[in-house]
């Protein structure tokens, strides 16, 4: 409107100027291309394209070029033998528009939201039928691709007639027959995504060490979420290549000040807003970026012993300074923070967020391991019963090599079958001293070093006991890898996150540096299958609720100003094995990225639980598996434990054997964004068969007895209002799977009525709608995102019909309960009964 109203000012100015410097000049002249000659000869010569001599052209009335267009009255029952109109088919219109060739000449498109001359040129006027917003929205988005297209004096312009037209039935302005729809559609057409800002890691090296690991894999993840992301890299190294085979990667070890300076700042112009600073180390790299006007979250895992090993203290106070925020990984760094740094460095910048776990193991899920333990055992030439212990990284001094192996040395005399292995590169001198003690202990052969091995899975899931020997280690992530296959850990108590996070929960944390006592600890786990089994259940449930990396990851976003809604996707699962590998696929596929994707399997006696662990480790994120041992009887009650569960600010209950388009989440989850009072979205939805063949391409013969133009176009409402045009009547949401929650308004209403809930089998689910619509507005998108599975043999076609009578008429009265209805609505809920009743071929009633 903005750009619209530019243009006429401007020309309204030069059409004044123009007329007060020349004469006024009469002209007999029909022919168009003689007056707009003469009125250039008058007015002076402007660049003219078009060979009637206008500059631009615009199309209006945007009906006009339609007389070729074929009437259609015969379609309809016309009374009135003088009637000498025409009615046509709006969305003939429609795609003529979408078909228009591009013109010659400068062209400002027109679109109509309908038309109706009747009221100003009664019987005989052109009328426009099977007009509707969706219509509307697909004629007005082609209008702007070409606009986008073709600019008119540098602007995208399009006509719109009308906003007010009430007249000749063209307007976009609300009305009690479509609501916002008009203006919904509007926005949805012209709604153009923006190109996003992309955002840069800073890696110090590419080493194969943890940090690094953590800063490869934040690039995989961002990668799957979608984000443009560009690699930084201060020293060379091994996972150089890794890198490269996600991302740009430009080295900045092989800049001088200069270079650096002025590659930051064309980074900056290149779109990139945000960088994330990983490791301490990266402070002497950061001011550039942060001079060039990048925003700065960095991530900050070292301890104090280390720092100062490398002389890193100037790094830490630039990369502190240089920050917008700073990511502490554990309280043990933060409190190292505080002896390091000035008391208010950190003052509003900081954040303790643990990474979370980035690998993905084979095993986990598993309870059964022995195939990894025979495999571990076999790779290391020992016994199939042999106890082994586990430790992982780069063997020197601070990750305690040497600890580990006086703690060895002692534990091996008492227990003959015992073996420790360390996977891992080593420091020379350290390996050294090592094998001469190992040597002289008796127990080189028993003491094993594996060298590097990309593959550990194996190790993890094979091993007894984890032994995190590190004098200091600030939230090592071998310690999520072991307890996500339920190793147990040992660690000495006070050295970092991770001897903290496994206390008493998931292992045992030894004082520190007692040797004796930590052999014991080692002893005790290895040979007490009854303890290692607490430990390694209590791991594995730490980790799938607390350390997801796409959370981690989403976190980060946040922190760097992209605003992700979060999605938490619950699978309700009961014998669909044969669905899970399509039900996963799109869930990960979604182009709005999931928070969390929980499976709740309720008892499956089918391959359900092979499947989802063969899976999970293909989808994104992984999906944390919830199994009863019993079945909970009520698919209700599984909606409730997920919804308990889980994090998003949104919650999908995607149905095991339905389906669905990219797109669903993101656009439901916009809508909902865009109306803080929205409470649920839902999409329009396809009928599918058990084999994927579509029964009908939506649920419009459903809810035309309701209104055969209400669901063919976008609309929000608050509850009474849905109630009142159809909900009261009969469940005109028929697929929970086509809905997205507000988490914290579902939680209430299944917490509140749970009991009430559970006691459908066929109406549950109209219930939870209709109660919490009373907390909220619902938001309809016309799309069919969603594919909706229907079973022959399905719980709603098996169940007893009387009782499927009884819940709907049970749930209409609950919506007479809580909303005014029309006499029309309560009306029309009876007949449905009535027609129900007749159709499932039950006896009147008396």
């Amino acid at each position: 409107v903005e750009a619209v109203e530019a243009v006429e000012a401007v020309e309204a100015v030069e059409a004044v100027e123009a007329a007060e410097a020349a004469e006024v000049v009469a002209v007999d002249a029909p022919d168009t291309a003689e007056t707009v000659e003469a009125g250039t000869n008058a007015c002076g010569e402007r660049e003219t394209c078009a060979v009637a001599g206008f500059d631009v052209e615009l199309e209006w009335p945007p009906h006009a070029p339609t007389d070729d267009l074929v009437p259609i009255d015969a379609q309809f029952g016309i009374v009135d033998p003088d009637w000498a109109g025409a009615i046509v088919d709006y969305r003939e219109l429609v795609t003529r528009a979408q078909r228009a060739p591009t013109p010659d000449g400068l062209l400002i498109r027109g679109v109509m939201p309908g038309w109706d001359e009747e009221g100003a040129q009664a019987g005989q006027g052109r009328v426009f039928v099977n007009a509707s917003p969706e219509a509307y929205r697909r004629w007005l988005s082609a209008a702007a691709d070409d606009a986008a297209a073709n600019p008119v004096a540098g602007e995208r312009l399009v006509f719109v007639n009308a906003w007010n037209d009430w007249l000749n039935g063209a307007y976009l302005e609300p009305d009690r027959r479509h609501g916002y729809a008009y203006l919904h559609a509007t926005r949805a057409a012209l709604a153009m995504p923006l190109p996003s800002a992309k955002l840069a890691l800073l890696s110090h090296d590419a080493h194969p060490h943890g940090a690094q690991y953590l800063a490869l894999n934040l690039v995989r993840e961002l990668k799957r979420m979608h984000q443009d992301v560009e690699v930084l890299m201060q020293g060379e190294g091994l996972l150089e290549p890794s890198f490269e085979a996600l991302a740009p990667v430009h080295r900045l070890y092989q800049m001088d000040e200069a270079e650096l300076l002025a590659f930051a700042q064309g980074l900056r112009h290149s779109g990139v807003d945000a960088v994330i600073a990983n490791t301490t180390v990266s402070g002497r790299m950061i001011a550039p970026f942060r001079e060039a006007g990048l925003r700065v979250v960095s991530l900050i895992h070292e301890l104090p012993g280390l720092i100062a090993q490398y002389c890193l203290e100037p790094a830490l106070h630039e990369l502190v300074e240089s920050s917008d925020h700073v990511v502490i990984s554990s309280q043990a760094v933060r409190e190292g923070m505080a002896t390091l740094l000035p008391p208010d460095a950190l003052t509003g910048k900081m954040v303790l967020r643990p990474q979370g776990l980035f690998t993905r193991s084979r095993y986990r899920g598993l309870h059964d391991l022995s195939a990894p333990r025979v495999e571990l055992r076999r790779k290391l030439g020992i016994a199939e019963d042999a106890l082994v212990v586990l430790s992982v990284g780069y063997a020197d001094r601070r990750k305690g090599l040497d600890l580990l192996a006086q703690a060895a040395a002692i534990a091996c005399a008492s227990e003959p079958g015992l073996h420790v292995v360390w996977v891992g590169h080593h420091e020379a001198e350290v390996k050294e001293e090592v094998d001469a003690f190992l040597q002289q202990a008796g127990i080189a052969d028993r003491f094993h070093f594996a060298g590097l091995d990309f593959d550990t899975d194996d190790y993890y899931a094979g091993a007894d006991v984890y032994a995190l020997a590190s004098r200091e280690d600030p939230f090592p992530s071998v310690v999520l890898e072991s307890l996500s296959v339920g190793t147990p850990v040992v660690a000495f108590a006070g050295t970092g996150g991770g001897a903290d996070l496994i206390e008493g929960r998931a292992g045992i944390a030894v004082p520190a540096f007692d040797l004796e006592g930590y052999a014991q600890a080692l002893l005790s786990v290895c040979r007490d299958l009854e303890l290692r089994t607490a430990y390694a259940e209590a791991g594995r449930k730490l980790v799938d609720s607390e350390f997801s990396f796409r959370c981690y990851a989403l976190d980060l976003l946040e922190l760097l100003g992209r605003d992700v809604p979060r999605v938490s996707a619950i699978v309700p699962n009961h014998n669909y094995a044969h669905y899970l590998q399509q039900r996963l696929s799109g869930l990960s596929s979604q182009t709005l990225p999931l928070t969390e994707i929980l499976v709740l399997d309720d008892a499956s006696t089918d391959d359900s639980i092979a499947v989802l662990r063969e899976l999970r480790g293909q989808c994104h994120p992984e999906p944390v598996l919830v199994r009863n041992e019993r079945n909970s009887g009520s698919v209700f009650r599984q909606w409730l434990a997920g919804v308990r569960q889980a994090s998003g600010e949104f919650v999908w209950i995607a149905e095991a054997d339905d389906d669905v388009k990219p797109e669903m989440i993101e656009t439901l989850a916009n809508a909902m964004r865009a109306d803080a009072s929205v409470v649920m979205a839902y999409c329009q939805s396809e009928q599918i068969d058990s084999e994927g063949g579509v029964l009908a391409d939506d649920y419009t013969a459903y809810t035309d007895d309701l209104s055969p133009e209400r669901w063919r176009a976008a609309y929000t409402a608050t509850g009474a209002e849905e109630a009142l045009h159809g909900l009261a009547v009969k469940n005109t949401v028929p697929n929970v799977s086509a809905v997205l929650f507000r988490r914290d308004a579902l939680l209430q209403v299944l917490e509140a009525h749970e009991q009430e809930i559970v006691s459908y089998r066929v109406a549950g689910d109209w219930i939870v709608y209709l109660r919490l619509l009373a907390l909220g507005r619902i938001h309809f998108e016309p799309r069919t995102l969603n594919s909706h599975r229907r079973h022959a043999t399905s719980v709603t076609a098996a169940l007893d019909l009387q009782r499927h009578y009884d819940e709907v008429l049970s749930a209409q009265a609950l919506a007479r309960e809580l909303y005014p209805l029309e006499p029309e609505t309560i009306a029309a809920a009876a007949d449905y009964a009535q027609r129900l009743r007749a159709y499932f071929g039950l006896e009147a009633e008396e």
